[in-house]
């Protein structure tokens, strides 16, 4: 057992002076004076958690409104706003009195602005727009209440047709999106104000014992000499409420100051209200622990053991961790049925890492007994340390729990910024689908106008742009978004994060798919009629197309082509024909095909700019004569047309050397005609009977085009339909059937925001659709790679990605749309709740580095006895230091890894779902990853560290002091 001595410095060993008046103010100043250390720290504590608390409160009062009136004064109008627009003439329209008072009754508990704005021909619109000034977020549910009935209170005007009401403005989606933002905000913001209240009643706690533990002789002499509880328990109070008052009254200066040279004066009472909580929390911790302390002393010494073998209570430990079971299991329950506002659930991470930290420091005590029996015979100094630990377990057990604390809610920190960075990141590049996107007008690229690629890949900034087309389509009567576009450019893109689409794996799903035999109708290893299949090929500067053509009738008539015109990346273009002769004679003689009047014709072909392109397919139509009597159909007709050769820009093509063949079903033929194919090369005979109509068409295509087109698709369409990898099926789209094989499964498909949806490759199906459909899918949108360096004088920050998408919808045209990723409204509502978690990290690391202060302040009263014992039996006085120090850097490390790991397992657990939360606008099938800002986190870790060193190495260096001066004489380091 150790010998203690009397420690001549320690002042809870020596009565409190006494003072020549007796006075009792002086008495109790001079009393203060003695244990003003722990009376600093104490102070200390509560400015940092009155700052700390002035500021969450204010983020919890200030940010939710702040953020909501910012986003709608952002605007832009379409997304904050609902407009009212009447259809037809304005004798048609109704009163404008009518329709004011009709709307100004449905939004009337809600602020907002309502304005009449004329169309043409007179006709009305009305624009509601939420007033950003006065608007909060209590009003939000009404708001959203109000635009999902703004239709039905219009209709009921006396006067007001239905049929000819029509609404437009994103208002009710931006609406829910906030709601969904305040909720993921309400869900976050408890973690950091939970887990400070609990770093702050340790702390305060701890030094509540060690002022109780300084005063112990005090207190005993004083009880021995009459004095009476209230008396100590009253100045105790005294001194409290000095020390937690001027701490609480310099944080709120702090944080008025703050506030005031950033955001502006804040209102008092939001400072005084935490202030106030503070110093009464603080001020009962402290005076309730010295009051207990003077209600069981007597005037006997008190005899301390110096050994702990618990250093919390395990039934406090039990309590503290079925709650925290039980609301970690709520919230993973509430999690995965979507439901919200419970309040176990809501406290499930602060709880979560107080019981570990609890369990941290119940494990502590029996490891430093656990390691001293294991050094226990070992003779060398360097086992002292691992005595000195276990033998004052009791003493590091609160500075083991703050600092564990301190490191779980860090980590625990990083990893939801970590996280809800790369899902917020990851969640609106998928549902863009690249850097950038360019809504196109399809209208205006029908007909022979390719979409402007050539224009939107000269914009600067522009890496690459794929063209693409979004279709609706059905399985069955499952809707979905079908998304073609190139897959060999999907790389080239800057694509999502593997975790949400695979884009390499669906790449070569579409791949693999489209070889031979992988869609069953060729076995692998034939011979394949690809390069057939694709068509002609043009150079890129060709501008015109011309082809020779023999065509003779048995009547004269006239046709024309209808060049089907692809680029690589599936683009296609229909480019009508000049026209051609039928010249009348017998299709199948000979001597009609060698007759020179009835030689080839020269047809050309416009070639849009772009490009190259290839010639996919022909459409060849040809006029039918009237009926002779004007009543039945037309006579028997028979035709032959052949392409003799092709020229694109003046250079000769090559002609194909196998036969186009004609495509059954993409036209319909009256009953009885009959088409063939010309053997080799383009051609076609045809043999028509009875026809009503002006013309036929007949379409010509490579011989040899796969049939079942290789599909990508999402998760949530392959587990509501069944399909798996191999399955075939139909997809149904407004240009007819589509036989498909599912090739891969992904999470989600970019491009589109619907969970059920599909991936197809443009060029493929491009191919396909030619052979089953007289129309194609127009291309309606332009995927976007940018490069901002790529900028003339870039400088970094100077041009984002909107500007330059918006430079690219500019040189696309009239009806160009840009769209980028939006992080605007989850950043702006989340961005606080990030603020408050490092809040309350910096908060737990700064009490736990004045609890290790204290702690270790403690142990050096406490052990100046024990310095002067080892001095004096040849330890010297380097090896106490450093004895001393490792043993409390051997507290420290024990308490930083269990935090580490704390940190990390509730990060897992909860940290998920809680940065899914707060990205309202991500679809709901995007799988979450957890990830850690590494700098962040890494800058905070390595922060508290070198505090935490300079401390013990402070403590250290104390301890050597000591030494060095314990023996007289003896001065030898």
């Amino acid at each position: 057992m150790p010998v203690r001595a009397p420690d001549p410095r320690a002042s809870g060993s020596r009565p409190a002076p006494r003072t020549a008046g007796g006075s009792t103010l002086a008495l109790r100043w001079a009393r203060a004076r003695a244990q003003s250390a722990l009376l600093g720290a104490i102070a200390g504590t509560a400015l940092v958690i009155a700052v700390l608390m002035c500021c969450l409160v204010g983020i919890a009062a200030r940010a939710p409104m702040d953020a909501v009136q910012h986003t709608i004064a952002a605007g832009p109008a379409a997304m904050v706003s609902r407009t009212a627009h009447f259809a037809g003439d304005s004798a048609r329209s109704p009163a404008a009195s009518s329709v004011r008072v009709a709307l100004e009754h449905r939004f009337a508990g809600v602020p907002v602005d309502i304005a009449r704005t004329s169309g043409p021909a007179r006709t009305q619109s009305w624009r509601v727009t939420p007033d950003a000034s006065r608007l909060t977020p209590a009003d939000l549910p009404a708001l959203h209440r109000d635009f999902a009935g703004m239709h039905r209170a219009i209709v009921a005007v006396d006067g007001v047709d239905s049929t000819t009401v029509s609404l437009s403005g994103q208002g009710e989606k931006t609406v829910v999106s906030m709601q969904r933002a305040l909720d993921a905000f309400s869900a976050v913001l408890p973690v950091p104000s939970a887990v400070l209240v609990v770093a702050a009643v340790i702390a305060l706690c701890l030094l509540a014992q060690l002022l109780v533990e300084a005063r112990d002789n005090e207190t005993r002499l004083m009880r021995a000499r009459g004095a009476g509880i209230r008396a100590l328990v009253a100045a105790n109070t005294v001194e409290a409420l000095v020390a937690t008052v001027v701490g609480a009254v310099v944080g709120a200066a702090v944080v008025v100051a703050g506030l005031a040279l950033t955001l502006g004066m804040p209102p008092l009472a939001s400072i005084a209200m935490p202030c106030a909580a503070v110093v009464a929390g603080a001020s009962a911790i402290v005076v309730a622990f010295q009051g207990v302390a003077a209600a069981r002393t007597s005037g006997e010494p008190r005899q301390v053991s110096g050994r702990i073998r618990f250093a919390v209570s395990a039934g406090l430990t039990v309590v503290v961790i079925a709650a925290a079971a039980l609301s970690l299991w709520r919230f993973v329950a509430d999690a995965r049925t979507g439901a919200a506002g419970d309040p176990l659930a809501v406290i499930a991470p602060a709880a979560g890492l107080c019981a570990l930290a609890v369990l941290a420091v119940l494990a502590f005590g029996p490891a430093s007994r656990g390691i001293e029996q294991v050094v226990d015979r070992s003779a060398g100094v360097s086992a002292l340390p691992m005595r000195l630990v276990a033998r004052h377990a009791a003493v590091f057990a609160a500075p083991v729990a703050l600092l564990t604390l301190a490191v779980a809610v860090t980590t625990f920190a990083g990893g939801y910024q970590g996280t809800w960075q790369a899902y917020l990141s990851g969640s609106s590049r998928i549902v863009v689908g690249a850097d950038a996107r360019l809504d196109l007008d399809t209208a205006q690229f029908a007909a022979d106008r390719a979409a402007p690629l050539a224009a939107v890949q000269k914009t600067a900034g522009v890496r690459s742009a794929v063209p693409a087309a979004t279709i609706e389509g059905g399985i069955g009567p499952l809707v979905l978004d079908v998304v073609a576009t190139s897959a060999a450019k999907l790389s080239g893109l800057d694509p999502p994060p593997p975790t949400m689409f695979d884009t390499a794996a669906a790449v070569d799903a579409l791949e693999q798919g489209s070889r031979p035999g992988a869609d069953g109708n060729r076995p692998t290893g034939s011979r394949s009629t690809q390069s057939r299949a694709n068509g002609i090929r043009m150079s890129r500067t060709a501008r015109t197309l011309t082809l020779r053509v023999s065509a003779v009738g048995t009547v004269a008539s006239s046709g024309r082509f209808t060049a089907w015109l692809t680029s690589t990346t599936g683009e296609a273009v229909p480019v009508l024909s000049s026209a051609f002769s039928v010249r009348e004679g017998d299709a199948g003689s000979a001597s009609a095909a060698a007759d020179p009047s009835r030689g080839p014709q020269s047809v050309t072909v416009r070639i849009p700019a772009g490009g190259p392109w290839t010639l996919s397919a022909l459409d060849a139509s040809v006029d039918l004569p009237a009926p002779s009597d004007g009543l039945g159909g037309s006579p028997l007709t028979s035709a032959k047309v052949t392409v003799d050769s092709l020229s694109a820009g003046g250079s000769d093509v090559e002609p194909p050397s196998a036969g186009w063949t004609t495509l059954d079903g993409v036209f319909d033929v009256p009953a009885g005609t009959s088409i063939e194919a010309k053997d080799a090369g383009i051609g076609f005979s045809a043999h028509i009977l009875g026809s009503t109509d002006a013309s036929f068409t007949v379409r010509l295509a490579p011989a040899g085009g796969a049939s079942i087109v290789p599909i990508v698709l999402s998760a949530a369409t392959a587990a509501r339909t069944g399909l798996h990898v191999g399955s075939t099926t139909t997809i149904d789209l407004p240009e007819g059937p589509m036989p498909v094989r599912v090739a891969a499964i992904q999470p989600h498909i970019p491009g589109t925001e619907s969970t059920t949806a599909a991936l197809v490759d443009l060029p493929q199906l491009t191919s396909a659709m030619l052979r089953i459909d007289q129309d194609l899918p127009a291309v309606d949108t332009v995927f976007l790679g940018l490069d901002p360096d790529d900028v003339p004088g870039h400088v970094s920050g100077d041009h984002s990605g909107h500007e330059i998408a918006t430079a690219a919808a500019r040189a696309a045209g009239d009806g160009a749309r840009a769209v980028t990723p939006g992080t605007a409204l989850a950043t702006r509502f989340n961005a606080p709740v990030v603020t408050a978690l490092s809040l309350g990290s910096y908060g737990c690391c700064a009490l736990a580095a004045i609890a290790l202060a204290a702690c270790l302040a403690a142990l050096w009263r406490r052990r100046s006895g024990e310095t002067v014992i080892l001095r004096a039996v040849g330890f010297a006085p380097r090896q106490q230091a450093t004895g001393r120090g490792a043993e409390a850097g051997l507290a420290a490390a024990y308490a930083f890894l269990c935090g580490l790991v704390a940190g990390i397992l509730i990060a897992l657990i909860t940290g998920n779902t809680l940065a899914q939360s707060s990205v309202p606008a991500a679809p709901p099938s995007l799988p979450v990853h957890g990830e850690f800002d590494l700098v962040w986190l890494g800058a905070c870790l390595l922060a508290l560290l070198v505090v935490l060193a300079l401390i013990v190495l402070r403590y250290a260096a104390v301890v050597r002091r000591d030494a060095v001066h314990a023996v007289p004489g003896r001065t030898t380091t």
